[in-house]
This record gives structure tokens, sequence and C-alpha cells, in this order.
């Protein structure tokens, strides 16, 4: 829904400077949309088991959060979509990795966070994407069949 991969990929090189490391090929893409255990492993197959990854994806973190609060475009098109979506009386949810003031923020600062029954943060449930629960949980609350929802990611991880 918000283009917020260009402001998290941005981030990478002043964060990784600051260990004295440069951004290697593929890391940006390789964890892209991914948080949690699935991040923290991603960080160590790039810099290896001895590396501080989790103080570099806590640097990664605080810097792009604080950009994102600042604001971050909505893409082409969502606002016409949800109109739609809600117009054919869906349940409609966010899942996200981000934390829930993350989320919340976002959607509130667009104007769009009346077109949702349930936000769920995966950071709250312990496992980021790509782990399925995020998606479980989503379904659970919105009381549909997880196998009968329709899913709108935006990254391939």
């Amino acid at each position: 829904m918000f283009d917020t991969e260009p402001i998290w990929g941005s981030c990478w090189e002043p964060v990784l400077a600051k260990f004295g490391i440069e951004v290697p090929e593929g890391l940006v893409e390789d964890v892209r949309g991914c948080a949690g255990d699935t991040m923290l492993a991603t960080l160590r197959r790039y810099f290896g088991n001895h590396a501080p990854v989790e103080q570099i994806w806590q640097a990664e973190k605080d810097m792009g959060q604080e950009l994102i609060l600042a604001g971050v475009p909505k893409k082409p098109g969502l606002d016409d979509l949800l109109e739609y979506l809600r117009g054919l009386m869906l349940p409609l949810a966010v899942a996200s990795s981000s934390p829930m003031h993350i989320i919340e923020a976002n959607l509130t600062n667009a104007g769009i966070r009346h077109y949702f029954d349930v936000v769920v943060s995966g950071e709250a449930l312990g496992r980021g994407k790509p782990d399925p629960l995020i998606y479980f949980e989503t379904a659970e609350l919105l009381g549909t069949d997880p196998g009968k929802t329709v899913v709108l990611e935006d990254s391939f991880n």
C-alpha cells in the first residue's frame, strides 16, 4: 500500500557504514520484505556468525522507522482499490511485518485506517514474513477461511 521499499533500501548503506561494512551485492533484494528470524538469518549469511547482526538490524529498523514516520507515499490506485473492495462488502485487513505503531501511523496519515477491520503486526507474533503465521492469524481474526482469503503482497519475500 505504501512505497516503503526505497526507504528501507536507502538505509542499508549508512547503517552498515557505522559498522565499517560495505553493502554487499544482493543484500537489499534478499532482505526486502523480511523481518525477525528470517532477517537475522539472511544477515548472518552475508556477514557471518560473528558479525553483530542484531545491532545492525536494530540500527536499520531505527533509521527506517524514523523516515517512515515522517510520511510515506501511497501506491497509485490504492484509494480506488480500497473503495472498490469496501463496496463489495469484503472484510479487509492489514498484515505487516512492521511494528504496530508504524502500521497505524501509515494508515492514519494516509487517511485509510477506516477501511480495515483487522490490523496485525508480525512483530507482535514473534515471527515475521515470510513465515505464514501472520496470514493465518489475520484470516482467523477476520473470520475467513485462509484458503479462500486473497492476499495482496508487495514483496517477493
